[in-house]
């Protein structure tokens, strides 16, 4: 990857000389040169008095972005911060932090994906500074991405559009995957244990409910589908629900109106406080608790109830005990 600062081009290039004479492998030769000059640019910027003033050039910086793995090939693209739309920083392996594979994925605004790929320490820094660079560069708030493409299996429950409004509030880890439908009472059957076997690969997962009054709401859930008598889960996790359609026999302008307030969103996070997330097991799902759960299902998916619930600092979702009519669990595989 390179950042094109057109002002700091003479220091830039003398800071890749340097760098490209204590380089022995010949081979990478091209890749780290480019890639050094982002560290360099990061390390000027952290010892440069007026901060400011680079943090706001790097954010004007012209981005070339080099798809690659260190090891392999390198395929070269031009971008600018503005074609950024999200980015996301990960390892991955089990293995000690300096030789565990590092992962940077992008999504452009144009919903193309980039994966960068290192291992090994000096990789890895250098991959991790990229990213820092990467973030300097990009404007788009990541809640106003609803533009971005995401392959979604059609849901019974919530239309395309509804999907991709609660996607945008999970993680932006989440945006970077693929998103599948794991389980469905409509497709599926009742099942509870069909429920945990369906979705034990799913990580990280929505929840989506749909009762007999036609009320949907649902949950964010960043742990795995075990059956445990243990709660998990983390502060990553919240509960939503869209407001209820209300039957009315007015004229087309009022259909519109419930229509917009049908797609009204909201959500509630983590209040800081009873930190009970997830806890499911054959017996029930539980979702949230203290003075009463956000969600809970009974065994047979079949009867539930919500309550104000100090996990999220959320309100009843619906009425407080309800019939579920449908219920899905998409998730990132």
């Amino acid at each position: 990857m390179i950042i094109d600062n057109n002002n700091n081009n003479n220091n830039n290039n003398n800071n890749n000389n340097n760098n490209n004479n204590n380089n022995n492998n010949e081979d990478n030769k091209k890749i780290e040169s480019s890639i050094n000059e982002y560290s360099n640019i990061n390390s000027n910027s952290n010892s440069n008095s007026n901060s400011n003033s680079n943090s706001n050039a790097n954010a004007n910086a012209k981005v070339e972005t080099e798809l690659l793995n260190l090891s392999t090939d390198v395929i070269t693209l031009g971008l600018t911060g503005d074609d950024i739309a999200l980015s996301e920083y990960m390892y991955t392996g089990k293995s000690e932090k300096g030789t565990r594979t590092h992962l940077l994925k992008i999504v452009t605004s144009k919903d193309v994906v980039f994966l960068f790929e290192t291992m090994g320490l000096e990789d890895n820094e250098h991959l991790y500074n990229i990213n820092e660079c990467l973030k300097s560069s990009t404007h788009n708030p990541l809640k106003q991405q609803l533009n971005i493409h995401i392959p979604l299996e059609a849901s019974s429950i919530l239309s395309s559009q509804q999907l991709r409004q609660v996607i945008v509030m999970c993680p932006s880890r989440t945006r970077l995957w693929n998103w599948k439908l794991f389980y469905s009472i409509e497709q599926h059957g009742i099942s509870i244990s069909t429920l945990f076997h369906k979705c034990k690969d799913a990580e990280e997962s929505l929840l989506l409910v749909k009762d007999t009054n036609c009320h949907v709401f649902g949950a964010f859930i960043d742990t795995t589908w075990t059956c445990t008598t243990n709660y998990r889960g983390s502060v990553d996790c919240f509960v939503w629900k869209f407001a209820h359609k209300k039957n009315n026999n007015n004229n087309n302008n009022n259909n519109n109106n419930n229509n917009n307030n049908e797609n009204t969103l909201s959500v509630y996070k983590s209040s800081g406080i009873q930190p009970y997330f997830i806890r499911s097991d054959f017996s029930s799902i539980t979702v949230g608790a203290g003075e009463g759960p956000a969600i809970y299902l009974d065994s047979d998916l079949n009867l539930g109830r919500t309550a104000k619930c100090p996990t999220f600092d959320s309100p009843p979702l619906t009425s407080d005990n309800f019939t579920v009519l449908a219920l899905e669990i998409f998730g990132v595989e």
